[in-house]
């Protein structure tokens, strides 16, 4: 995924490595997170909205928190897999992190 074309406030979809990630660009800052909802299995890069500091998964509602994967809503019970983002030369770099 080229991060310049990244629109802003929109979940897109990227893979780094066998990783399918949703990304979403907020101001500067690049937010990843691992693309199946963790409770129901469905995309958070298709259909899915961003409201406020979360993305909200179009399935059940469940909202995660961008900056760390964390549910602020349920149905869901776990959290979602983060990923610290990093530019590098106009494409991106993720790494995967630990939220407890």
């Amino acid at each position: 995924l080229d991060v310049t074309d990244t629109p802003p406030d929109k979940p897109v979809k990227a893979k780094a490595g066998a990783q399918t990630l949703v990304v979403v660009r907020r101001g500067k800052e690049l937010d990843a997170l691992h693309d199946v909802c963790a409770h129901q299995g469905c995309s958070l890069s298709e259909e899915a909205k961003i409201v406020g500091e979360t993305i909200e998964c179009h399935c059940h509602g469940s909202r995660y928190r961008l900056r760390d994967g964390l549910v602020v809503r349920g149905p869901a019970v776990f959290d979602q897999p983060h990923f610290e983002v990093r530019e590098a030369e106009g494409k991106f770099e993720v790494r995967r992190t630990d939220t407890r």
